[in-house]
């Protein structure tokens, strides 16, 4: 059996801890022990999951910025006394490669494998300096997404055949749409069958950009052309912000914050229009999901176009106009079965850890 340690799991419920526990779930536990490596704190229900596990190990280890000699001695010790064969960083900058330098020193023929989950529209320094390391360190150098891996990696090795794009999988059949739990939850939420619902999931943070989503919508509620409502799940540093905005512009019985929720595949079914105004993605794995269920879906043209796969989507500046424009504008349609298709796109959990697990074997 293959000792595996997995980097980049975090308390928040994102897109690349999605992608985590989905790979921890499905791989082939008979081949593959899989243990963790936190910087800081793991908790919630994340840590609820993985420590009713017995087999799994949980290191929680401090931030080097904050805590460097404590950071060294933890993970001096946890490579010392485990031995991986493996370590998969799931990174959104290239500077976690320095908690997996001193595992040579124990296991010559450890295979680092690098996985870019994301873009950014700021390259910070500490990126940049680290990035040679990353790449020289780096046996193995995945990415969701082409752009994904030119932001991680840099364009040489993002052009050569040494990186493999990855899907981000999911667990298909759960997001098939349903129009029955469309009904239930529009009634749950009191929401007539005329009402046009926006949805958007993702984190309170900058990079998703609800300043401009509450921006464009306030425009479409005073011009009073449609009746819509806007629905919000997440948590984050700027939900309370953004819930301030939402109070002084009073559209408070317009959008409905829903917050952190555990299982997001039937929120979906609600839904009439899927958007992602963000500033920088990787690829988004909420596209794909919102795609699955057949929803139009309108992103920023800032994501990759490599997230279309069911023809069902836009991507638009920027611009608030554009955004009012095209909603204001938009048709009731028929929502699909897009399971083939999704599964022909080879976004299926199951052919993704399929692939995992070939990486790792080699």
């Amino acid at each position: 059996m293959k000792k595996v340690l997995i980097l980049g799991m975090t308390s928040i419920v994102g897109g690349v801890e999605t992608f985590i526990m989905n790979l921890y779930r499905y791989i082939d536990k008979t081949r593959f022990q899989v243990d963790f490596l936190v910087l800081g704190k793991l908790e919630g229900q994340y840590r609820e999951q993985l420590s009713k596990d017995k087999n799994v190990k949980i290191f929680e280890v401090e931030h080097m910025k904050r805590h460097p000699i404590k950071a060294i001695k933890k993970i001096f010790k946890i490579y010392k006394d485990n031995k991986y064969d493996i370590i998969h960083m799931n990174i959104n900058s290239s500077t976690p490669v320095l908690y997996t330098l001193p595992s040579r020193l124990y296991n010559k023929n450890v295979k680092i494998i690098a996985h870019s989950h994301n873009t950014n529209n700021k390259t910070s320094l500490k990126h940049i300096i680290f990035r040679p390391l990353l790449n020289l360190y780096t046996d193995e150098f995945l990415a969701c997404s082409n752009l994904a891996g030119q932001y991680m990696y840099g364009k040489k090795i993002a052009n050569s055949k040494k990186l493999k794009i990855l899907n981000n999988g999911i667990t298909v059949n759960k997001y098939i749409y349903n129009e029955e739990i469309r009904n239930k939850l529009r009634e749950k939420f009191n929401i007539d069958k005329r009402t046009l619902v926006i949805g958007h999931i993702g984190r309170f943070s900058e990079q998703k950009n609800h300043e401009f989503i509450i921006d464009f919508f306030n425009d479409i509620i005073n011009r009073k052309k449609i009746t819509c409502k806007l629905v919000l799940v997440g948590t984050g540093e700027n939900e309370d912000n953004i819930k301030n905005i939402v109070k002084e512009n009073d559209l408070e019985k317009y959008v409905l914050f829903l917050g952190l929720q555990k299982d997001t595949s039937e929120l979906y079914q609600m839904f009439d229009i899927f958007i992602l105004p963000s500033l920088y993605e990787g690829l988004p794995i909420v596209g794909i999901e919102a795609q699955t269920s057949g929803l139009q879906c309108l992103f920023s043209n800032n994501i990759t176009t490599e997230v279309d796969i069911t023809d069902n989507c836009k991507f638009l500046p920027l611009k608030k106009e554009i955004w009012v424009e095209n909603i204001e504008n938009f048709k009731i349609y028929n929502r699909l079965n897009m399971e083939s298709k999704i599964k022909s796109a080879k976004y299926d959990i199951a052919t993704i850890i399929k692939e995992i697990e070939n990486i790792y074997e080699i």
